[in-house]
């Protein structure tokens, strides 16, 4: 019998799932069940029975009319869609579980290949220059990791291009050891959240203890990080190789009942819950003033800095209404603040922090440098107000060129025009907001970005950990690389007119109404372009 209903469900799975399709395939199935009874009770096997019905009752072409089906059949025919096999579907399963420790262990060697530089820092006596080779060693088997790891995603082209759909039996299969998973996908992104909050922890603890180097806070952070991760992106990475699969069957066609839709939907309350007590347990012992402070950029190695200024810089209030076309800045620890003020030329830079990390800065023939130089990095939990540098311009200005080398520390950008914006920056947040720039790129290691009400010709953004979001900004050419993270743009003035391609190895693409997972492109009426690349998080675009 059950025979019997695999067949007819195989029969139905491309006809529109509507109740003229389901009633009709309820009718048919009573009638080849009440053969098969007539044929067991004259004697006939199982196997003779089961044969004979699915001769008489196979053809849905010919039966179609009394069915009351014709026009569905004829509007829906069978396509060339091969059906997995079970075996094949748990090759892919395998592969999957293996891709979701080896990738995600990928991300948190990357991640955590920064604190090979701050332990060789710490230890009195140790070679640094190990630490530079453990750090792109780490990086090196990492690289390895995803080179290997794509090859083997190769394999199944057939899955990822949806050329292929699940069978009744493979698709309970993969229901069944999903709902298995739930638990294990709850507690691992739990435990993962958890780490990645509670890491700001740290550098705040370990500083308060005497005779240990406050750096160890600072590798005990990227290790709950590079941990929170991992554990993050290997249960998202093995949950979407599930819904891949259940996402073979189309939706609106009679196959997509092999799986219940509430069977695709992940219980999240575990870690929701989680993350409220772990932001809870952070914010009550001082995680507000330490997430200050590490993306503030005082990770300067020195002793206790209790020493601080605000100052104005009286070379720059000298020349000040000199017309201004670059700015430079180096530094180590540093938060930059750009602006639009009253007045012509450069109106003023100001100074706050540490005395003992006050940056250089010269101005000359239009050139604003600045430059701030320590050595090694450390995580200072004891001091919580980072090293700020404040520049104001007229309203007159059009700066052609804006260069930051920042190894930790924000960046703010309000109300200006400028021809071409460059950041590499390892640590920190960007904020762009009424703005007008031609040209930006910036390669970041960690770190959000924040722009909104601004109008930018080509953006380029290439960030290894971080959310970004763009709001109510006119945009020609975006191109976005990130490898852990969200992409969130919206306000767009007319998301038809932009050719967009999005790729994503684990999350979700939602392009206005669309919604769906891999890979997304559509053509544009217009000239604008939006790539984005991102290996784990969601992408949405809306306009």
């Amino acid at each position: 019998m059950n025979a019997i209903r695999n067949y007819l469900d195989n029969m139905f799975r491309n006809l529109p799932n509507t109740e003229e399709v389901r009633r009709a395939k309820t009718e048919l199935l009573e009638m080849m069940e009440d053969k098969y009874e007539e044929l067991i009770k004259e004697g006939k096997t199982e196997n003779e029975a089961v044969g004979i019905v699915i001769s008489e009752f196979g053809n849905l072409d010919e039966l179609a009319d009394s069915l009351g089906i014709s026009e569905a059949v004829a509007e829906n025919p069978d396509e060339d869609k091969p059906m997995l096999s079970l075996d094949r579907v748990k090759e892919y399963l395998s592969m999957m579980s293996q891709y979701s420790m080896l990738v995600p262990l990928a991300i948190g060697l990357c991640i955590f290949s920064v604190a090979f530089n701050i332990i060789a820092d710490a230890i009195p006596g140790f070679p640094e220059f190990l630490g530079v080779i453990c750090m792109f060693l780490s990086i090196g088997v990492a690289v390895g990791l995803f080179i290997y790891e794509g090859i083997r995603k190769n394999e199944y082209k057939e899955i990822y291009a949806k050329e292929c759909s699940l069978s009744i039996e493979s698709a309970e299969y993969v229901r069944s050891v999903r709902k298995n998973y739930k638990s294990t996908y709850g507690l691992m992104s739990s435990f993962g959240i958890s780490l990645c909050i509670l890491s700001i922890l740290n550098p705040m603890i370990i500083g308060s203890i005497p005779f240990i180097n406050d750096n160890f806070g600072a590798v005990l952070f990227f290790l709950f990080i590079a941990l929170g991760v991992f554990l993050i992106t290997s249960a998202n990475i093995r949950m979407d190789g599930y819904d891949r699969l259940l996402e073979l069957n189309e939706a609106g066609k009679m196959s997509e009942e092999f799986v219940p839709k509430s069977d695709r939907k992940v219980n999240k309350a575990p870690i929701i819950i989680c993350a409220v007590v772990a932001l809870c347990v952070a914010f009550t012992f001082g995680g507000i003033s330490v997430v200050k402070t590490l993306m503030s950029g005082v990770f300067i190695k020195s002793d206790y800095v209790s020493e601080t200024m605000s100052t104005t810089y009286d070379e720059i209030a000298e020349n000040s209404g000199e017309e201004l076309k670059t700015v430079k800045v180096d530094a180590e620890a540093l938060e930059v603040i750009i602006k639009r003020g009253e007045g012509e030329g450069l109106i003023s830079v100001d100074y706050s922090g540490p005395v003992n990390i006050k940056p250089e800065v010269t101005f000359e023939n239009g050139k604003l440098v600045v430059k701030q130089r320590g050595k090694g990095f450390n995580f200072n939990a004891n001091s919580f107000n980072g090293p700020s540098l404040e520049i104001v311009i007229g309203e007159d200005v059009q700066i052609e060129d804006f260069e930051m080398k920042i190894n930790a520390g924000n960046i703010k950008i309000n109300g200006v025009t400028i021809d071409y914006v460059y950041g590499e920056i390892d640590a920190g947040n960007i904020e762009i907001n009424d703005c007008t720039l031609k040209k930006v790129d910036f390669d970041i290691d960690a770190g959000n970005y924040n722009i909104k009400d601004s109008e930018i010709g080509k953006l380029n953004i290439d960030t290894d950990a971080g959310n970004i979001e763009i709001k109510d900004t006119k945009l020609t050419d975006v191109e976005i690389t990130a490898d852990f993270g969200s992409v969130d743009i919206e306000g767009l003035d007319d998301i038809d007119s932009y050719e967009i391609e999005c790729d994503v190895d684990a999350g979700v693409i939602s392009v206005g109404s669309t919604d769906t997972v891999g890979h997304y492109k559509s053509q544009g009426s217009g000239d604008g372009t939006i790539k984005i690349s991102v290996d784990a998080g969601n992408i949405e675009i809306d306009d």
